[in-house]
């Protein structure tokens, strides 16, 4: 048996041609390029899952910042409920100071210069002016027959 030299071609000619050299031939007869191809067949599934897991693991950070910031608003919130439930407290016994007998007198008194029933006043004399023989009652006064 006579052994033909095998001519040495490129790649690029080889694949064009589709002729698989013996040097390429692998276990089982099947060509490198055979095996590339499957490779990256192969990488296509892993490919899509591995963009899955980084979409899913995306998706759960956006989901976990949207807790955190619900969570924080929250709080702020509660914060201004404690801050009002205060001020209402605050307010609510101004009005029940307001509305005490004692306070409505001492504010007739000094703002609109009433005078209880049989009570004198005394006005001070101004130093240099003549003490008047008639004293006009203060603003508001009421006069009985």
């Amino acid at each position: 048996m006579q052994v033909v030299p095998i001519r040495r071609t490129s790649r690029a000619l080889r694949r064009r041609l589709q002729v698989p050299a013996v040097a390429d031939l692998g276990v089982g007869g099947k060509s490198n390029a055979t095996r590339r191809r499957r490779s990256r067949r192969s990488r296509l599934p892993l490919l899509l899952l591995l963009l899955g897991l980084l979409y899913l693991a995306g998706a759960f950070i956006h989901l976990e910042w949207k807790i955190y910031q619900v969570n924080k608003e929250l709080e702020a919130y509660r914060q201004q409920k404690e801050a009002l439930l205060e001020e209402q407290a605050r307010l609510q016994e101004e009005i029940r100071r307001l509305n005490t007998d004692e306070y409505i007198e001492r504010v007739a008194r000094e703002e609109l210069g009433l005078i209880k029933e049989g009570e004198k006043v005394l006005l001070p004399a101004q130093p240099g002016e003549d003490v008047p023989s008639y004293v006009p009652p203060p603003p508001g006064h009421q006069f009985r027959d």
